[in-house]
């Protein structure tokens, strides 16, 4: 058994899902020690082709079925992951590296969605009925249509959620899915797509393509009718850019360098507990995780000696299927490169080491202790670059207005936390930063956890939405129908001069005392 609920069996069972492509072999390991788990042939760019091709041909079926069924198709998926939890949890220990607490959240984002999406697919669905350019005498109904195929480029670091969650999104339009996924997280996404297809998806209107690079989906990109990129913010960039051209519409989730703020007025001891979860969650390696902490002078030294106590006592790296270990390791040998270098980048220019910031090889091979630094210079790495791991700065700041520009300047607009009871701070932070996600006294959990409020980023972190119906719709096309029931607004040859003109302002001041008392207005 590779983990308690994981055989090997079922591992070689995920891999037969490769037999049919020709590319070069890939190998998954296992995170948290870098052993060979399988080998499977990769897609080629012969296999990406034909793979769009059968989705397109699958896609009608799963198009013309009513949103009920779609619905109905996504809660039995919700209820089979649930009955497999166990599976799905080590799934992404074993291929991510997560501790048992990060695994179950990422989890929980699998459980959950599916159950939000179905509840929402009537709001999506179903025409939208609007008053007209004349109240009574006309009507537009806006509806959205699927787009057709949705070529989706996924990550290794979150397989049983960035990947299928994001896939579902896609496919709770009517689109058909070709996901372009690295090899690590390959068997996650064959695993819940199986589920989903014996909850009624037709066949191949999920296609999985494992890939070692981003070229084979970047191949077919002019004959794909949308875009999606999970990714750093370079690679995102070229294929936006290529889409651009194309007028290929996409939905971009790139890098982040997300910052959090605690005042002075907050209880320190309530705030260090959520600050070190806000950081060190996921390993680092999560779209809303900080990597620095601004802190108020007044409480900053209380503050760096709290966190650094809780951090030492309670952030326990280590392999565990329980919860004894609450940091997991790193997902791959790149991502231990740039966060140490990152960190030593840093501490060559000035920065002071408070805690961490070495690789632990006794435990596994990308493992890293849970690092705090202070002092960070403007140019090191670390300080405006995405660093996607264990490691934060805390600083002090002394004027709001100065931390306001800060904050307002960073070029990776997603997720904000501030700890306050203050609501001038909030609102006038909230009014000026570039993030997308703003968390108030709380690390992410009851932001994340809101699926009626859509979540996405701003400038290089991309423009993509988690969450709520325009999640949805951004991977869909819209109609607006307009009807008149009676009469004509449109000028003729035999109707036009004088008489028109008041014809026309009449109808105008008809419909601006209509929209009035229609919307409450006081006249």
């Amino acid at each position: 058994m590779i983990s308690p609920h994981i055989s090997e069996s079922f591992v070689q069972h995920l891999a037969g899902y490769c037999a049919h492509l020709h590319g070069k072999d890939g190998e998954p390991v296992f995170v948290w020690t870098g052993e060979k788990l399988t080998c499977f042939p990769t897609a080629t760019v012969d296999d990406a082709w034909e793979a769009l091709d059968e989705a397109r041909t699958a896609q009608p079926q799963w198009r013309d079925m009513s949103y009920r069924k779609k619905a109905r198709v996504f809660l039995q998926w919700s209820e089979l992951i649930y009955r497999h939890k166990e599976i799905v949890v080590q799934l992404s220990q074993v291929f991510a590296g997560k501790s048992r607490l990060d695994a179950v959240d990422e989890y929980m984002d699998s459980y959950i969605t599916p159950q939000e999406v179905a509840q929402i697919m009537k709001d999506v669905h179903a025409p939208h009925h609007k008053l007209g350019v004349i109240p009574i005498q006309t009507r537009v109904t806006v509806s959205y249509d699927a787009i057709g195929v949705v070529g989706m480029f996924t990550l290794a670091d979150f397989p049983v959620s960035y990947g299928p969650v994001d896939v579902l999104q896609a496919l709770a339009a009517g689109n058909a899915v070709v996901q372009f996924v690295p090899v690590q997280a390959a068997l996650p996404s064959f695993a819940l797509r199986e589920l989903l297809e014996a909850c009624g998806l037709p066949k191949g209107v999920w296609q999985i393509l494992p890939a070692h690079d981003i070229s084979v989906g970047s191949a077919i990109l002019d004959e794909l009718d949308s875009v999606a990129f999970i990714g750093n913010t370079a690679d995102g960039a070229d294929i936006s850019q290529r889409a651009l051209d194309m007028f290929i519409p996409t939905a971009m989730f790139l890098s982040t360098k997300n910052q959090a703020v605690v005042f002075d007025d907050v209880d320190i001891d309530e705030a260090v507990p959520k600050a070190a979860r806000a950081v060190y969650h996921m390993g680092g390696q999560g779209p809303c995780h900080v990597e620095r902490i601004w802190v108020q002078r007044g409480v900053y030294q209380e503050f760096l000696e709290r966190f650094e106590d809780y951090v030492r006592s309670e952030v326990r790296v280590g392999q565990s299927w329980d919860h004894s270990a609450t940091l997991g390791s790193l997902y791959s040998l790149d991502r231990l490169k740039r966060v140490t270098s990152h960190v030593e980048d840093a501490l060559q220019l000035g920065a002071t080491l408070i805690h961490g910031g070495q690789q632990r090889k006794d435990i596994g091979p990308w493992f890293f202790d849970p690092t705090i630094m202070t002092n960070v210079p403007k140019d090191a790495l670390c300080y405006d670059e995405e660093t996607y791991g264990p490691v934060v700065s805390i600083e002090p700041f002394d004027d709001i207005d100065w931390l306001d520009k800060e904050l307002a300047s960073s070029q990776y607009g997603y997720h904000l936390v501030l700890f306050t009871h203050n609501p001038a701070y909030t609102r006038k932070l909230v009014r000026s930063t570039t993030s997308g996600l703003i968390s108030v006294n709380d690390a992410y959990h009851a932001m994340w956890g809101s699926h009626g409020a859509a979540l996405a980023g701003s400038r290089d972190t991309g423009d993509g939405v988690r969450h709520s119906v325009e999640s949805i719709t951004q991977y869909m096309k819209s109609h607006a129908q307009l009807n008149v029931y009676w009469g004509t607004l449109d000028p003729t040859w035999t109707h036009t001069g004088f008489a028109y003109e008041h014809r026309l302002l009449a109808k105008s001041r008809f419909r601006q005392v209509m929209m009035r008392l229609l919307n409450g207005y006081k006249m």
